[in-house]
């Protein structure tokens, strides 16, 4: 009994990595605009945000202070040299560089957050830092859906006042980004919801709790109108529900039943009650037409600059007043809402194939825990990763959510499963 009491409490105790990633977590999620400004880098007049001074200066600070010792082993070294071999592929790009401010701006938002794959280092507090994600994710699906309604309304009370017509249903921006980032942090968030919810551990409450956050996270995407993020989410749930457990049980096809039940259910009225069907128009619009001109500018830009790219930030500016651009005799979008498209137009074929090993790496690390429920739910992250990449450039340009989902890949990348500590005395050690 004393053995059990003295294991609890020690699995109670964060380190400051753990502390650090929670509030990078919380403060890209919920930092208003005006606050991630101050302080922060003024590019052609624009000012833009602290993130890439804080985030770096508070990973160094966790790494200097944590009591897990940062240790170089044959997985971390891999993954340091091919970072690093991205810094020097990037700085290549310097030589073509146009905007010094573009380019040193650009790089900053993609490279930083790549770092924090190492901030979460295996251990037993691991169940306990993805509850605090869900909880936080719960609380933005909560806003998303409010702001849809009274979008307004909340602006003003955070002190945004808009100054443009809105619909009764808006696809609302939050202090994340624009509805299809938050769209995004929804489908990441998903699996998370699902890995704590089966735990055996889980108590009543505590699956109540996460039942109503899948839900919620349901009615979120679905309102927020994205339709890649909506197939994702429906991705997701089919996986948990018919093949992330084929342990047969009654509890189980209950549980897995009503789960889904509900979700059909809440889908039907969400299409029937409310102006949902941007979901279901097809891909004849104007923004499917603009990522078709960003294909045929990617295509000019691409075969001029193949090995090295174009340079981050020389055509595709992450700063700018107008959103279109003009090259080789066509306009398209600044943003060409693919990270792929991005990636190869800015640091070519070799920074492609440098981040793609960079993932590849990280999905070996997460193939090779023990933990089977850890190994699926972090695979999948991997495949939303590779999924939303497709509709956004997201984890190029936007460091408020390519942090999270950083983060998010850290505590899979380093997952082990609690049993795999025994106590004694005032140390833990690990069983082998």
């Amino acid at each position: 009994m004393q053995y059990l009491k003295r294991k609890n409490s020690i699995s109670q105790k964060l380190d400051i990595r753990d502390y650090v990633s929670l509030i990078v977590i919380f403060y890209s999620l919920f930092a208003l605009n005006r606050i991630k400004s101050i302080w922060s880098p003024i590019i052609d007049g624009f000012k833009t945000t602290n993130e890439i001074w804080i985030y770096p200066l508070i990973f160094i600070i966790a790494i200097i202070f944590s009591k897990k010792k940062f240790r170089i082993n044959k997985n971390t070294n891999v993954g340091i040299i091919l970072i690093s071999f991205m810094i020097i592929l990037v700085f290549l790009g310097a030589f073509k560089l146009e905007s010094i401010d573009q380019f040193l701006y650009g790089s900053a938002i993609f490279l930083i957050p790549i770092i924090y794959l190492f901030i979460y280092k295996n251990g037993k507090n691991r169940d306990s830092i993805i509850k605090w994600m869900i909880y936080f994710s719960i609380i933005y699906s909560i806003l998303a859906i409010i702001s849809s309604f009274n979008y307004a309304s909340i602006m003003s009370f955070l002190g945004n006042i808009v100054n443009y017509q809105y619909y009764d249903l808006y696809r609302a921006s939050l202090m994340l980004g624009s509805s299809i980032t938050v769209s995004y942090y929804l489908n990441i968030s998903l699996p998370l919801i699902f890995f704590i919810l089966y735990k055996k551990n889980t108590s009543r409450i505590e699956k109540l709790i996460y039942i109503t956050g899948i839900l919620l996270n349901v009615i979120a995407t679905i309102l927020l109108q994205s339709r890649l993020s909506t197939l994702i989410m429906c991705i997701i749930i089919i996986y948990y529900i018919f093949f992330y457990d084929t342990k047969v049980s009654y509890k189980k096809i209950v549980s897995k039943v009503s789960i889904l039940s509900m979700v059909i259910i809440i889908i039907f009225i969400l299409f029937f009650e409310f102006n949902v069907d941007r979901l279901i128009m097809g891909f004849s619009d104007s923004s499917t037409k603009g990522r078709i001109e960003a294909m045929t500018l990617f295509t000019n830009i691409f075969k001029k600059n193949i090995f090295l790219g174009s340079g981050i930030g020389r055509y595709y500016t992450r700063i700018y007043s107008y959103r279109f651009i003009y090259y080789d005799g066509i306009t398209s979008l600044i943003d060409p809402h693919n990270m792929f498209i991005l990636m190869l137009s800015e640091i070519g074929i070799f920074g492609f194939v440098t981040y793609l090993l960079i993932i590849i790496n990280a999905l070996k690390r997460i193939i090779k825990t023990e933990d089977n429920e850890a190994k699926k739910t972090g695979c999948l992250l991997i495949f939303i990763i590779f999924m939303f990449s497709l509709g956004g450039s997201h984890l190029m340009n936007e460091i408020s959510f390519s942090i999270i989902v950083y983060i998010y890949l850290s505590v899979f990348i380093n997952s082990e499963s609690n049993r795999r500590y025994n106590v004694n005395e005032n140390h833990v050690y690990r069983i082998s």
